[in-house]
């Protein structure tokens, strides 16, 4: 196969963007042509499945550091993201921005090429399905951290993303708006369903199915509750869920690489072990009852706290792709706030069931009341979907949307640091070397 371009590896970061100008123009660099080619760069898991963006997770309360374990951080990112600091980066590489927008730089090409290779065969359909997938979902990725949330009464005018929609870098892209970011992602990912095959045997390839989840994501985001309902059905009638009573929970990592929940296989920069002092939140501890199988297969104690183990990697590094679980909490909460209480009950009994010992009567849901549905509904969201960088991400919906009021705190030294509903730190700032180089505008920050 043809020498691909892989010097975009090192382009993705704009501070790389001279030198990668600079040597484009080498004769010995052949530009991507064929479908073999468009194939090994979608297929290129250590670029669009691995070393994910992971600041969300940092910034969310699923976890937290005691005083002496914090004191001995190094990584200026981690140090800096627990506690929401103003000066997040210290001139540091941002791997969230480059990751991500090296994913972006890696489709835009796949979708020029296929535009003016004007291939008809079925290769080239999955291929612009996949390379629509991965942009929409570097660009979720990327606007779940950089861009405020979605207002689903407002006209979301604010500042977004720069959006690349073509592979020449030397473009100049400003940041667009809020509602021009979702409407790109939805836009693609709808196009992408109509594209990819319904399954692959690879968990690192977009399926239909995969493009329907993260559709069912923005939607919920979108508050288009309808859209999302729709969306996550189609995985619910098409795929089971893992039933936790067939787990080994003294396992190491008890839910298995590739296991049967999971539609798109990708994982965070980051990790969490069992010898981690990453402790999970004691009040979300609390929450899981003694027939929640969840509670063994996924911690275990350490110094009087829990780590987490229950990864759908299959190990140490945080799962931040795709999964049958998620589906159907999507579909319970929307069934809840479009007052079809009665379904949103039975898919969360059917999504509960999965999840506890045989023969164990579970009743999630006290009250009959919408506002006691979708809590019962909220609640089982937290416990289900944790370390998955998903908390951030609801943290500030709810916050926005629903009037939660939820503030994360941090204990250090003795001193309270919090995070009220709706600070400007829920936006995380744009890299240093990113306004440095492109003079795009800052996130304010507090």
């Amino acid at each position: 196969m043809r020498t691909l371009i892989l010097i975009i590896c090192s382009c993705l970061s704009v501070s790389c963007m001279d030198d990668f100008l600079s040597v484009k123009t080498d004769k010995s660099m052949i530009i991507p042509s064929t479908l073999e080619d468009f194939r090994a760069l979608i297929d290129k898991a250590d670029v669009m499945n691995q070393t994910l963006p992971y600041l969300s997770h940092l910034s969310s309360d699923d976890f937290f550091i005691l005083t002496n374990n914090y004191a001995s951080l190094t990584n200026i990112l981690k140090r800096n993201a627990y506690v929401w600091k103003k000066d997040l980066y210290e001139g540091t590489s941002v791997t969230d921005w480059n990751r991500s927008f090296h994913q972006i730089f890696y489709a835009n090409n796949v979708l020029d090429g296929l535009q003016n290779l004007k291939s008809e065969e079925i290769e080239a359909r999955h291929l612009e399905g996949g390379a629509l997938f991965f942009r929409a979902f570097a660009y979720y990725n990327l606007s779940q951290v950089f861009c405020a949330p979605y207002d689903i009464k407002g006209e979301n005018g604010g500042l977004g993303l720069p959006l690349r929609l073509k592979s020449d870098i030397s473009e100049v892209v400003g940041r667009s708006t809020v509602e021009d970011v979702y409407m790109q992602m939805e836009k693609d990912l709808t196009r992408a369903i109509v594209l990819l095959p319904e399954q692959s045997t690879i968990k690192t390839r977009p399926t239909q199915f995969a493009a329907a989840l993260l559709l069912a994501r923005v939607q919920l985001l979108m508050g288009n509750y309808e859209g999302a309902l729709s969306s996550s059905q189609r995985i619910m009638d098409n795929f089971e869920l893992l039933d936790f009573n067939t787990l080994n929970a003294s396992a190491t990592y008890p839910m298995g690489q590739f296991n049967k929940e999971v539609l798109l296989h990708s994982s965070m920069s980051y990790t969490s072990t069992v010898s981690s002092t990453d402790y999970v939140d004691t009040l979300l501890i609390g929450a899981y009852e003694k027939d929640d199988l969840r509670a063994t297969s996924w911690f275990v104690p350490r110094n009087g706290y829990h780590v987490f183990k229950g990864s759908y990697t299959g190990g140490a590094l945080l799962f931040n792709g795709l999964a049958v679980d998620e589906a159907y909490l999507i579909a319970a909460e929307c069934s809840a706030r479009l007052n079809l209480l009665a379904e949103a009950k039975r898919i969360l009994l059917e999504y509960l069931t999965s999840r506890y010992a045989n023969n164990v009567a579970v009743d999630p849901v006290t009250g009959d009341s919408q506002a006691d549905v979708l809590r019962a509904v909220l609640l089982e969201r937290r416990k289900g979907l944790l370390y998955r960088g998903i908390r951030w991400s609801d943290i500030r919906r709810l916050n926005k949307n629903d009037n939660a009021g939820i503030t994360i705190s941090r204990m250090l030294e003795g001193q309270v640091i919090s995070l009220i509903p709706n600070s400007l730190n829920y936006v995380l700032p744009i890299p240093d070397e990113v306004i440095f180089l492109s003079g795009i505008a800052q996130n304010p920050r507090e």
